[in-house]
């Protein structure tokens, strides 16, 4: 797990992209596996 520090309104912003960008992801990965498990 990565920790992020920083208190400036950037440093924030980046970690809420970053985290919506991870969830994103995470969602994508699971939709691609339930695929291709349903299609075998």
């Amino acid at each position: 797990m990565i920790v992020l520090t920083g208190m400036s309104e950037t440093a924030i912003q980046n970690q809420i992209y970053l985290a919506l960008i991870t969830y994103c992801l995470h969602v994508l990965i699971q939709l691609e596996t339930k695929s291709k498990k349903t299609s075998d």
